[in-house]
């Protein structure tokens, strides 16, 4: 790790500096002592102020405390925006909120004193706003005419080196912290949402997965049953539905699905049986073969014209041409599939119907045509 590239953060000196272990420690994570109530013009702010003029990462929590309540955020304390107003060049501010860490430390674990060690597998949410530029010199300028008067001594010079008193300081510094708290309670507030719109995902999912594993269940026919699974599949959800699936498809295994006659159905369910390592046998596909062993020409017909329409409108959307209605139906007709669809079922009654009726549908005849174009 390049410790260049690692930020620096202002640290309470009371908790991070109480002895020289502690200080080493913290010196090397690039720490900065601040003293609680010390100001914002305190000696090791000056150090802070050399980071940014360097061009730095400064971390800084500009509440000034530790806060595990799930609230509003707080006041913050006028330290981050003196900064941002004193540095030589007017840093970006990005604003980030987290929550969770009250989990990993909480401040009463056990005998109200935190845990020794951090607990684990907690959850942690960091939210990183947008990018903060503060336009400093205008608000320098606003800051002299908008000062509060009866300021309370706090060891603040009484005019700084641009010519601020302490009132026109005070008001500066006020508004800055004023609009980072905005950003930040914002930021807050949309965390809260989608920690509640993240609840509702959940509960949805549990509801969705209830319907789908009863579905898995109670579908009876075989084909239906094959389709769903595949789905599932192509969705990319099937490892929420493993038991059912397996469960499906092992009774489907045990009843077989040579006896449907449907190259649809034996096609779908002998991948999925293979894939869930089911034994099955590639005889299932004896019923659409000829006598030499090779798949019927009218099947390998059927097939190929509904290729070549797949492909002539992949040829379509390529070249940005738009058919006109007939041009589109010579080939929509096939491309939808439902002409192989007219085929299957053929094949499924092949021990009534001769091989003429085959050759016959492969010609798209009127009423195969008829029956495309209401489907379609």
């Amino acid at each position: 790790m390049n410790a260049q590239l690692a930020r620096w953060v202002l640290a309470a000196e009371d908790i991070c500096f109480r002895n020289a272990f502690y200080s080493y420690l913290f010196r090397l994570g690039k720490c900065i002592p601040i003293t609680r109530g010390g100001g914002i013009y305190q000696q090791h702010m000056n150090e802070a102020l050399e980071v940014l003029a360097s061009g730095g990462w400064l971390h800084t929590f500009p509440e000034g405390k530790i806060s595990q309540e799930n609230g509003p955020i707080r006041r913050l304390k006028w330290g981050t925006a003196s900064l941002i107003v004193r540095a030589p060049i007017t840093p970006l501010v990005l604003p980030i909120i987290h929550c969770g860490f009250d989990k990993v430390m909480p401040e009463k674990y056990m005998f109200d004193r935190r845990p020794l060690f951090p607990l684990i597998n907690k959850h942690i949410k960091v939210i990183v706003g947008e990018p903060l530029e503060f336009d400093v010199q205008s608000l320098r300028q606003k800051a002299k005419v908008m000062s509060l008067e009866n300021s309370q001594d706090l060891g603040w010079p009484k005019t700084s080196l641009d010519g601020l008193s302490e009132g026109s300081q005070r008001w500066l510094y006020a508004n800055i912290s004023d609009q980072l708290r905005e950003v930040m309670e914002k930021l807050r507030c949309f965390g809260s949402k989608v920690k509640r719109l993240k609840e509702l995902i959940e509960l949805r999912i549990r509801k969705l997965k209830y319907v789908l594993s009863q579905a898995l269940r109670d579908t009876t026919g075989i084909l239906q049953s094959l389709e769903l699974i595949d789905t599932i599949q192509h969705l990319g959800v099937s490892y929420h539905f493993q038991i059912e699936i397996n469960e499906a498809l092992t009774t489907i295994h045990d009843v077989g699905i040579e006896h449907t006659n449907d190259l649809h159905t034996i096609a779908l369910g002998f991948r999925l049986l293979r894939e869930q390592r089911l034994p099955i046998s590639a005889d299932v596909f004896n019923s659409f073969l000829d006598k030499e062993g090779e798949f019927k020409a009218s099947l390998i017909a059927n097939v190929k014209k509904l290729s070549q329409a797949y492909l002539e409108e992949k040829q379509w959307g390529i070249q940005g041409y738009v058919p006109n209605v007939n041009d589109h139906l010579k080939v929509s007709l096939i491309s939808c599939a439902y002409p192989l669809l007219v085929f299957c079922f053929c094949v499924g009654m092949e021990e009534t119907i001769p091989e003429e009726i085959f050759h016959w549908v492969a010609s798209f005849p009127k009423i195969v045509r008829a029956m495309c174009i209401i489907c379609k």
